[in-house]
């Protein structure tokens, strides 16, 4: 950002697909910072699509952290209110990151990526206090990176959202079970199907995701 910008000026960040959505005739508005794609059809038609088939939302406004290290998920429970000790690698689980008075900073994602690693899909609006609260309260031995602006991310959900995974990968890959994530071909997978329906979640650096 710009010294002179404050979040109120400065100009709105832009999925890595806003040329895409923009071509296939998107309605945008302003969110969190971001100019994102909120329509195309219109509300009903995209309604029953999610309900009824399949919808696609571009979720790259979402924030991406990830902590390391032989104590995180020590460090992780003493920050979140779900129990972290219950994740096997490849779980996940939704939990809410408190301030010292016990409010809420933000209600995220959690997944286990690997013995000592996780990996947090944090809101976007939330993304600078989120990172700072962690990096303040940083236990030795860990790392944590916030790679925000490297991911785009896609969210396909609907009871048609396996079929579409299978018509992507021709039946290769399965996908991770409800609440998994899994590296596949350099993406993030995670499925969590936040609409009601199944689907599945796409993370991917911003720079292939197009």
């Amino acid at each position: 950002m710009d010294p002179t910008e404050t979040p109120d000026t400065a100009p709105p960040r832009l999925s890595p697909l806003a040329t895409e959505h923009a071509r296939l005739g998107a309605k945008f508005a302003s969110f969190a910072g971001w100019e994102m794609p909120i329509q195309y059809a219109g509300i009903l038609p995209e309604h029953r699509a999610v309900r009824e088939d399949c919808g696609v939302f571009d979720i790259s406004h979402m924030g991406q952290i990830w902590v390391a290290g032989d104590v995180a998920a020590e460090w992780l429970n003493g920050l979140l209110t779900n129990d972290v000790t219950l994740l096997g690698v490849g779980d996940g689980q939704y939990t809410l990151m408190l301030n010292e008075a016990g409010g809420v900073i933000d209600d995220l994602i959690l997944y286990r990526t690997g013995e000592t690693e996780y990996f947090l899909v944090v809101n976007a609006s939330k993304v600078a206090e989120d990172a700072s609260w962690l990096a303040e309260r940083l236990a030795s031995g860990l790392e944590m990176t916030d790679e925000s602006d490297d991911y785009g991310g896609l969210a396909i959900q609907g009871p048609r959202a396996a079929a579409v995974w299978a018509a992507m990968c021709g039946g290769e890959t399965e996908l991770p079970p409800r609440n998994g994530i899994a590296r596949v071909a350099g993406c993030l997978i995670c499925r969590t199907g936040y609409t009601g329906e199944d689907g599945f979640e796409l993370f991917a650096p911003v720079e292939e995701i197009g």
